[in-house]
């Protein structure tokens, strides 16, 4: 018995970057696009929370936290599923 996505477990894709942090507002994240799903934010020097839930995509290759976590200095992991895919 399948699940949503199928009998062979097909995701959609999970696309990734490694960024450098900013201060709150824009961040740039080639490859991103504003109908994706942003899963992960996470500092990648340090144990800490995953962020995902202060940012949203706001354009092509950008996510957005205004009013949240200052992250300069941080390295970033973004993990994000393309829906491209069409899944």
């Amino acid at each position: 018995m399948g699940d949503k996505w199928g009998d062979f477990h097909t995701y959609p894709p999970l696309e990734s970057a490694v960024i450098a942090g900013g201060a709150a507002g824009d961040l740039a994240v080639t490859g991103i696009k504003s109908t994706d799903t942003l899963k992960v934010v996470q500092n990648v020097a340090a144990a800490g929370p995953n962020l995902a839930s202060e940012f949203t995509i706001t354009a092509i290759d950008t996510i957005n936290n205004v009013g949240g976590t200052n992250t300069t200095g941080m390295t970033l992991l973004i993990l994000w599923y393309s829906a491209e895919s069409g899944l």
